[in-house]
């Protein structure tokens, strides 16, 4: 963890660098145009995903080459991300790695005359920005095809997360246990995640999250999960985690803290939204379940025969 001297300046740069950079990610810009590429330009963006950004870090006959199209196919689609050349795009790559791999950094949040409450007024406007960012970068046919794989009652889900993800992945997974059956939390340890792919098959829809510091654990049983035939949604950040090459959808949200760690409040809010989806569609058809899950907590929380076991 690196600690500055000049802190205020410091933090000032580094929301530079992180809103200049977050905000339009060639991976974020190779989504939005996927829907209209050319079946040869598909298998450009395809390359470029497979093992992001790095794959992106070559050179463009190379890239052609992995992809197997013709180079001009290549030039085609770097000047549809809006791209000048070809190096352009790989600067841009590098830049993403380099952010990726960059260690905590730590700014004094209350630079200058700032109050506590102050302090907490602009984190608050800058979350909620954060929040709106990731929204308008999510696309409608990604939001759609995660509900129904995750509103799908005939499949069994799993949900897993990370070190910092593990309690968004527990959350999501306990309102999903509300809203449907078979849903099962996996913990972040290789013992649980290698059990639960005993049973993990064509009939499978798995939750994955994985953010910046990604785990190696968690891209190995993606990898896993997709040779077993599952299908699979990673949430992870806009650099995307290498378990986004598995994926059959890809849902980013912002990370930038305002400590030195990542935030999760744009994750809990995408969680948020899948959850208000899935169960407009169920509940919308049939709210049976709803309706036992709110009798079972009243008959938990008030006793049988509605007395309370405090007084009883």
């Amino acid at each position: 963890m690196t600690f500055s001297g000049d802190m205020s300046d410091d933090l000032e740069a580094e929301e530079d660098k992180q809103s200049s950079t977050t905000d339009a990610t060639v991976s974020s810009a190779l989504r939005s145009i996927k829907p209209s590429l050319s079946k040869a330009e598909l298998r450009v963006a395809e390359a470029l995903l497979s093992n992001y950004p790095v794959s992106g870090i070559t050179t463009a006959s190379a890239l052609a080459a992995q992809a197997g199209v013709s180079d001009p196919t290549v030039t085609r689609l770097v000047a549809r991300l809006g791209f000048a050349s070809f190096s352009e795009m790989r600067d841009s790559l590098l830049k993403e790695l380099e952010l990726r791999l960059a260690p905590p950094r730590y700014s004094d949040p209350l630079r200058g005359d700032r109050t506590f409450k102050e302090f907490g007024v602009s984190a608050a406007m800058e979350l909620a920005n954060q929040i709106q960012r990731s929204m308008n970068g999510l696309l409608d046919e990604e939001i759609k095809r995660a509900v129904d794989l995750l509103g799908d009652i005939r499949r069994d889900l799993y949900i897993t997360g990370g070190r910092a993800s593990r309690t968004v992945a527990m959350q999501a997974s306990w309102t999903m246990e509300v809203i449907r059956p078979k849903v099962r939390f996996l913990e972040d340890s290789e013992g649980a995640r290698i059990n639960a792919l005993l049973d993990i098959s064509k009939g499978t829809t798995v939750l994955l999250l994985d953010y910046r510091r990604y785990q190696r654990e968690a891209v190995e049983f993606a990898r896993s999960v997709k040779e077993a035939g599952a299908s699979l949604i990673v949430m992870t950040d806009p650099f995307l985690s290498p378990a986004s090459a598995y994926a059959d959808v890809v849902l980013t949200s912002e990370i930038e803290g305002l400590s030195p760690f990542n935030t999760m409040v744009p994750t809990l809010a995408l969680v948020e939204l899948l959850t208000a989806l899935v169960a407009r569609n169920i509940f919308g058809k049939d709210d049976s379940r709803l309706n036992r899950y709110v009798d079972l907590s009243h008959g938990m929380l008030l006793g049988r025969g509605g007395v309370s076991p405090v007084e009883s």
